[in-house]
C-alpha cells in the first residue's frame, strides 16, 4: 500500500514539474533573431514615432519617415517589429492571418510620409522592455527607431 502511494506521490510531482517547465518557456524560443542585426543610422533619411514610450495597451503607434536627400525615397509597406532580448534583437511574428498590402510608397526630397501600426496583428502581446520597428527600403537602406513599451 505505502509503495502504490509513493509511486502516486512520484508521479503527481513529476507531472507538476514537466507542467512548471513549460509554463517557464522561454520568449525566445517562439522567437527568431533579428536578420538586421544593428542598424547605422542614415544621413538622408530619417525615421520617427510619435512617442518614445507606449503602455502596453497600445494598439497603434505612428511613424514619419522623412526624405533630407536631394533624390525621390521610394519603398513599400512592409515593416518589421523587433524586442530587445539580452543583449540580442528578435523578430515580433505577425499572427499567421496578417496581409500587408504590396503597394509602393514614393517620398519627394524634404517631405515626409506617415504610416500607422497596429500592433494588434502581432503574435505576442506586447510586454514591458525595449523594441524598435524596422523599416527595409532597399537593399542598402534600412531605418530603425527605438521605443520602450512600460
Amino acid at each position: 500500500m505505502k509503495v502504490k502511494y509513493v509511486q502516486s506521490l512520484v508521479y503527481i510531482l513529476l507531472f507538476v514539474l514537466i507542467l512548471l517547465t513549460g509554463c517557464n518557456k522561454d520568449l525566445t524560443d517562439d522567437l527568431l533573431k533579428s536578420d538586421y542585426g544593428e542598424i547605422i543610422e542614415q544621413d538622408n533619411y530619417e525615421m520617427k514615432l510619435d512617442k518614445n514610450k507606449y503602455s502596453k495597451k497600445v494598439d497603434q503607434i505612428t511613424l514619419e519617415i522623412t526624405n533630407n536627400s536631394a533624390s525621390n525615397l521610394n519603398f513599400g509597406l512592409i515593416y518589421y517589429m523587433e524586442r530587445y532580448i539580452d543583449g540580442s534583437w528578435y523578430q515580433m511574428p505577425f499572427k499567421d492571418d496578417t496581409e500587408i498590402q504590396t503597394i509602393g510608397i514614393m517620398v519627394k526630397p524634404n517631405e515626409s510620409y506617415t504610416q500607422t501600426i497596429a500592433t494588434n496583428h502581432l503574435k505576442h502581446n506586447l510586454s514591458p522592455g525595449k523594441y524598435r520597428v524596422v523599416k527595409p527600403i532597399s537593399e542598402e537602406i534600412t531605418l530603425a527607431t527605438e521605443f520602450e513599451i512600460e
